[in-house]
């Protein structure tokens, strides 16, 4: 009787959950967005190039995204600053800066490099 006891009055003083008291932390999926691009956005007119003599640069989607003459439209991948990557031609893609402003692009594809001088 007397373990019967004790064992009642441990009970009594423990909390009971239940599904409504859980808290589940939530997973917050971030994506860039398109401010963290703007300084790239613009038209870049390439350097003695009749088959790209100009490359457009902004946001769609939620990515950084160029257009290159007659080309399709392809996506950029951040690598690290100011330095990107065209998966489908294989392309590094590095944005030039002066005084801390985006002023040009340097395109390295199937090793021949490009250059252009943003538009403003």
């Amino acid at each position: 009787m007397h373990h019967l006891l004790i064992a009642s009055l441990l009970s009594v003083g423990q909390p009971t959950a239940q599904l409504s008291d859980i808290t589940i932390p939530q997973t917050i999926s971030v994506q860039a967005d398109s401010l963290s691009f703007k300084d790239y956005f613009g038209n870049y007119k390439m350097q003695a190039n009749d088959q790209i003599p100009k490359i457009k640069i902004y946001y769609k989607n939620g990515s950084l995204v160029a257009l290159a003459g007659d080309y399709p439209e392809t996506k950029l991948s951040k690598k690290q600053d100011d330095e990107f990557e065209e998966a489908n031609y294989g392309a590094a893609v590095f944005f030039i800066r002066k005084d801390g402003l985006v002023v040009g692009i340097k395109v390295v594809v199937q090793g021949q490099e490009m250059l252009g001088d943003k538009e403003i």
